[in-house]
């Protein structure tokens, strides 16, 4: 999500940044050394090296005495009110309390990543740095961690499409509400009176569905179809995510989100996923909708034994929707469709 040469300008001065840092020049037996530096304009949040070179983000607690055990995972460990050593930019040491979270025996795109979406995460509580937020930011970055271990469950085109379609949407926060509900839904969207459901293919409308995701339900459900080619100069999933966030104002629980499905969708290539660029100008312009009924498909029943049966579909000759003639246009897919 956040490669080494293509990052939006806000990832890019924060990584800039981290990198002019020095890693502390003293080592100390007793409080952490850290070097650290402010960063948003924000003097209660820090972005850090540790002794070893490893990125860590700090706010400051004073010494509140509401401390957490101590969290450690694969590369995320999270120390709760700490006594810390900060090394400042101007040579100055200060010794307070601090919670620190830190990514530890990461790569260097590993760090990048978890530096993006750890100081996203705490920006977008504002002044609010409080215990009581600080514990769920730690919640969302822990789940976060957890699901970079698990196997991708979609491409990285589908999602890519997914995004972009909310990134250009007039009513984003209604598509971020619908996406993805639970992890078990069979479609992209659904806010309970519609479904969506996005495909993109490289160079056709061929599309892989499930039996299930085509069957007969009471919810209307409409296909989203588009081309998704790469390109080398083109748009990553870091772009959108950054497009989507930024249109809906930071709201913490909407870039958490945002956040949360690209990791359950990408799982452990969400860091390899930053070198797939695509032609977001080509997609654009390459979205049909479909009405769902007007799809071809294999029905149940199907024989005793066969189950989660998939199958591939040519969009190319079916009827596509007008969607700004269709009186009967729902909320949710008219937010979807193309500027």
């Amino acid at each position: 999500m956040v490669g080494p040469n293509h990052l939006t300008p806000q990832d890019a001065s924060l990584l800039d940044l981290f990198d002019s840092i020095e890693p502390p020049s003293t080592r100390t037996d007793g409080p952490l050394a850290l070097a650290a530096r402010t960063f948003g304009g924000s003097a209660l949040l820090r972005i850090a090296k540790d002794a070893h070179g490893a990125p860590a983000v700090l706010t400051a607690t004073g010494g509140s005495g509401s401390a957490r055990p101590q969290l450690k995972l694969r590369h995320l460990s999270v120390l709760f009110d700490a006594p810390c050593q900060i090394e400042t930019h101007d040579g100055n040491v200060e010794r307070d309390r601090f919670t620190v979270i830190r990514c530890l025996d990461g790569t260097p795109d590993m760090n990048r990543y978890f530096l993006v979406v750890a100081v996203a995460a705490l920006q977008a509580r504002g002044d609010d740095l409080s215990p009581a937020a600080i514990n769920e930011v730690v919640d969302h970055l822990t789940e976060l961690f957890r699901l970079l271990t698990a196997r991708p469950s979609t491409s990285i085109r589908g999602l890519w499409g997914e995004l972009l379609v909310i990134a250009k949407s007039s009513e984003p926060e209604r598509l971020l509400s619908a996406w993805h509900p639970t992890p078990e839904d069979l479609h992209d969207f659904n806010d309970g009176q519609t479904r969506l459901e996005v495909k993109g293919s490289a160079r056709t409308r061929v599309h892989r569905f499930s039996a299930e995701q085509l069957a007969a339900v009471d919810t209307p459900l409409y296909i989203v179809s588009l081309i998704v080619e790469q390109a080398p100069t083109g748009v990553g999933i870091g772009d959108l995510r950054y497009e989507v966030c930024k249109k809906v104002g930071w709201k913490a629980e909407l870039v958490q989100k945002v956040d949360r499905v690209i990791a359950g969708a990408l799982g452990d290539g969400v860091i390899s996923a930053a070198d797939s660029l695509f032609d977001s100008t080509r997609a654009l312009k390459s979205i049909r909708i479909y009405e769902s009924h007007l799809v071809p498909r294999l029905d149940p029943p199907f024989p005793d034994g066969v189950s989660r049966v998939e199958f591939d579909v040519d969009l190319s000759r079916a009827q596509f929707l007008d969607v700004d003639a269709y009186s009967a246009c729902p909320a949710l897919l008219k937010s979807a469709a193309p500027l």
